[in-house]
């Protein structure tokens, strides 16, 4: 299909080529006759004198397509917890031993799965809307291109009676809409159980054209949650670059079936100034294990709540603009509970898509916002913390931030904080962690150069509640591999390189910051924040529009 540029008159030869097969790499000559024979194979049927190799792309590296922007997820036996569901426990008692495999996109138009204990590929995906492309793989002037651009989700998930894990995944800057597989048993990953494994994809041939053109290319991690209805479901922004309404719209999809049990539009966006919505955030609000509210940023610049709570879909709404940045907001919030009642809501504002972001100097900024009043929240409602030095030590670079007080209390209770991120061109695209009573996040600064590696950027590491510098040493400024006393205390490190969402892990006593991983996971939906993790970031490529 759409082989322009590409081999798909070789048939199986082809098809053969993308599962990984090497024999008809090379430089051969000649056309192929549609079955793979005659010069595509130079077997002597068919016309034209081969020379024994179809003119395919050499890979001499990896047959493995390029992994960008997607990050590895690694699924084993069943791990959520969910102790008062007799029926869960049966299934993860059931699953103890099933296999680990570890899933990923690539762009060579799959999503893999490899055996987590061998590295042996045993799963190949390759969505509908990835399948247009496939041919251009193999073409000897191939000009790279996304596929299966995204970090995929998984999640155990009920559907009637019979517990299942569910990976669902969009396709990035690879094509437009989501899929969702079965990935219950990968004893089940063969040719011939191929139909039990597809669970859906969204937007398909039966999909109305009034809901599928607002499907645009979703990007980052899309939560998978149990719903106030009593259902499963698949919770995304409508992404960018749809070709509708030109809406900003939160999806919500049978995680069975994949239709929709709703879009919700914002009604901000139209066809000449068209919007996007980012992936949300879910939050359970009391406790019972279901989705109740969405927070999501849009490239408008505005922040949204939705409201979840009925226990019928019809009743799930927009609640209201939470609060309007100015610049576009595309990354997934992080929530956390605010002492006060309430949950402080954080993300940064910028964009990373196109060739024309890589030379936008606006200035943008970080936000802490409390929601707790059930109405909008205006910038003089925030109190600014600022980045007011930089020094070196230890051979690294660090920032020094204000610590003004924020006074959520009486008649002049504020509503939160920001920092404005005071390098040209500086952004948040990734997205923050909070640990303890500190929020992370990266920045990226681009270079204005395509070609280089990519840019730098800040590892923040802030009070969560003020949006100020620690009182207490967060970083190693004197690099003896220890933080204690004798460092500096400082609100920000210099990053060489561009780097994703901040990475906490635990080691003994102490903890372990990673600035430039990726990170992935289940959501075993049994806290109070079911938001997804994130993609990676250390390498990336902009497309033109």
């Amino acid at each position: 299909k759409n082989g322009t540029g590409g081999k798909e008159s070789f048939g199986a030869v082809l098809l053969n080529y993308l599962r990984g097969s090497d024999a008809h790499e090379g430089t051969g000559n000649g056309n192929g006759n549609g079955n793979g024979n005659g010069n595509g194979n130079g077997n002597g049927n068919g016309n034209g004198n081969g020379n024994g190799k179809a003119k395919f792309r050499e890979r001499p590296n990896t047959k493995l397509g390029d992994i960008v922007h997607s990050a590895p997820l690694y699924v084993g036996p069943p791990s959520s917890n969910r102790s008062r569901d007799d029926s869960y426990l049966a299934f993860k008692s059931a699953k103890n031993s099933r296999k680990p495999i570890v899933y990923v996109g690539a762009n060579d138009g799959m999503l893999h799965g490899f055996d987590a204990a061998t590295g042996n590929e045993v799963l190949g995906y390759v969505p509908s809307a990835a399948f247009n492309h496939l041919s251009k793989l193999s073409d000897t002037n191939y000009i790279h291109r996304y596929y299966v651009d995204s970090t995929p989700t998984a999640a155990d998930v009920k559907i009637g009676s019979s517990w299942k894990t569910m990976l669902v995944s969009g396709m990035g800057h690879g094509a437009k809409g989501i899929f969702g597989l079965d990935i219950t048993n990968p004893s089940n990953f063969t040719e011939s159980k191929a139909s039990t494994i597809v669970g859906f994809e969204y937007p398909n041939a039966s999909t109305p054209v009034n809901n599928a053109d607002e499907v645009g290319f979703i990007s980052g991690q899309i939560p998978i949650a149990k719903l106030n209805n009593g259902q499963w479901g698949a919770v995304f922004g409508n992404g960018y670059n749809n070709t509708g309404s030109g809406k900003a719209s939160l999806f919500v999809l049978k995680i069975q079936t994949g239709n929709p049990f709703k879009r919700l539009p914002t009604g901000v966006g139209n066809t000449t100034t068209p919007n996007g919505l980012a992936n949300p955030a879910l939050v359970d609000t009391d406790g019972n294990g279901t989705a109740d509210i969405a927070y999501a940023g849009d490239l408008q610049g505005n922040l949204w709540k939705f409201d979840l709570t009925s226990s019928n879909a019809a009743g799930w709404r927009r609640a209201y603009k939470l609060f309007s940045a100015g610049k576009p907001i595309t990354q997934t919030p992080k929530v956390s509970k605010h002492p006060n009642g309430g949950y402080m809501v954080y993300f940064g504002t910028g964009k990373y898509n196109e060739v024309s972001d890589l030379k936008t100097t606006d200035t943008n900024t970080f936000y802490g916002i409390w929601d707790h009043f059930n109405r909008r929240v205006n910038k003089s409602d925030l109190v600014q913390q600022s980045v007011t030095n930089t020094i070196s030590a230890g051979g690294n670079s660090y920032r020094l931030v204000s610590q003004n007080a924020v006074v959520y209390t009486g008649a002049q209770a504020k509503k939160g904080w920001y920092i404005n991120l005071p390098v040209s061109g500086e952004r948040s695209v990734s997205n923050a962690v909070i640990y303890g009573r500190r929020v992370l996040f990266n920045t990226l600064i681009p270079s204005t150069n395509g070609c280089s590696a990519g840019g730098t950027g800040w590892l923040m590491e802030l009070d969560y509640l003020t949006g100020g510098m620690l009182t207490v040493q967060a970083f190693d400024t004197n690099n003896d591999g220890t933080v204690d006393s004798a460092d500096a205390i400082v609100g920000g490190q210099g990053n060489s390189t561009i780097n994703s969402m901040p990475i906490i892990i635990k080691n003994g006593a102490g903890i372990t910051k990673i600035s430039g991983t990726s990170d992935a996971g289940t959501d075993d939906g049994s806290g109070s924040y079911f938001g997804p993790k994130n993609r990676r970031s250390s390498w990336r490529q902009i497309i033109s529009k």
